[in-house]
């Protein structure tokens, strides 16, 4: 019983052995360079005939090699960026997806709770990027 686990064991580090050399080696580059969106969503909001979830908009500062230094939170009119997921369902219980930008329509509260303190502030400030246009914005994340 014991030779039969040892076996099962090498066979196994064998084959870990054997396809990490089987992969390639490449160099890691950021995928988040300019603007992304954070991969989980950071709300939900429900109505009786559709739901939105909303992702913050980040924009990835990199270097000459592609390495990640910094995350921004992209700020369009003084709110915060967001990309909405809107799936509506209609009554034969096909559902459609509309994909937009915007700011969030809950409550800020959270958002601006930082604004309270002035130390933070000034921190927050050097955190953002403040977009004038969203068509760049769009450009990038509509067609991935």
């Amino acid at each position: 019983m014991m030779a039969n686990t040892q076996m099962n064991l090498f066979f196994l580090l064998g084959a870990v052995f054997c396809l990490y050399l089987a992969l390639p080696q490449t160099e890691a580059q950021s995928e988040h360079c300019e603007y992304h969106i954070v991969g989980h969503y950071v709300a939900t909001v429900y109505n009786s005939t559709h739901y939105t979830r909303y992702y913050r908009v980040m924009y990835g500062v990199c270097n000459s090699t592609g390495e990640l230094q910094r995350d921004l939170y992209v700020y369009y009119n003084g709110e915060p960026l967001y990309y909405r997921i809107t799936y509506t369902r209609n009554m034969k219980r096909e559902t459609s997806k509309e994909e937009s930008l915007g700011a969030f329509d809950g409550d800020v509260n959270e958002e601006n709770k930082d604004d309270k303190f002035s130390g933070f502030k000034r921190l927050s400030q050097s955190n953002r990027k403040v977009v004038k246009d969203l068509r760049e914005v769009q450009k990038v994340l509509f067609e991935k």
